[in-house]
């Protein structure tokens, strides 16, 4: 089984890059949410959610 096939070597760099800050913003980012208003907390979960989806999407497409 082939990845990569559709982006190539770019889209598996953005892919990897775009996993790392959904992980960051799901699981770290709402650690801040003392420093933050709770709807700071809630964008970045959602935000890091969006980021895993294309990541997923860029590194196995």
């Amino acid at each position: 089984m082939k990845y990569m096939v559709l982006f190539g070597l770019t889209g598996g760099v953005v892919g990897v890059i775009l996993l790392l800050l959904g992980v960051f913003l799901v699981f770290f980012f709402p650690g801040t949410a003392e420093h933050q208003g709770s709807t700071f907390s809630t964008t970045g979960i959602i935000l890091g959610i969006i980021f895993l989806m294309l990541a997923g999407a860029f590194f196995f497409l």
